[in-house]
């Protein structure tokens, strides 16, 4: 309550800077610990990528029984504490107009095809007093929709932009 901060992340690191087992880690531990139910999405470019998520959350999880006595895992919804829940979902899949999860976040957004599960997505965060965006990906290719969209991002308060310098 009172937070005036931003509420949309952008994080830009290169191949092998633990993008998606990030997303994993921070996503199993806000679902284990968070102190009201919540509703998150975690979008992926392809199937593939969703499955690969899916599997460094329940690698994690089940490193550390602390944690995994805290979530349950069936396919592409985990729960959590407070009946908090997660979807993964993937951008070749229909979109998902309508949804406003309290957490919304974009795994690898430079690999989705096309920007309509990112509309979607965004479109019912703004929608949704609080919610929370991130965006972890790589750079990308210019005058791509994506990166106008990163433009986008760095002209708005309301986002934190973060690119790694480098390889």
């Amino acid at each position: 309550k009172g937070y005036r901060g931003p509420t949309r992340f952008w994080l830009t690191l290169p191949r092998g800077h633990d993008k998606t087992s990030s997303i994993g880690r921070f996503s199993n531990w806000l679902l284990a610990f968070a102190s009201r139910r919540l509703s998150c999405i975690c979008a992926a470019g392809d199937r593939e990528q969703a499955s690969r998520l899916a599997d460094f959350m329940k690698a994690e999880a089940s490193l550390n029984p602390w944690l995994d006595d805290r979530l349950s895992f069936a396919n592409y919804f985990v729960r959590g504490t407070n009946e908090s829940k997660l979807q993964i979902i993937s951008a070749d899949a229909n979109s998902s107009f309508g949804d406003k999860s309290d957490v919304v976040i974009c795994d690898e957004l430079t690999h989705w095809e096309k920007g309509d599960l990112w509309n979607a997505l965004y479109s019912g965060s703004e929608k949704r007093p609080g919610s929370v965006y991130i965006v972890i990906t790589n750079a990308g290719l210019m005058h791509s929709w994506q990166w106008e969209q990163l433009q986008n991002a760095k002209r708005n308060k309301d986002w934190y932009v973060f690119e790694a310098p480098g390889p």
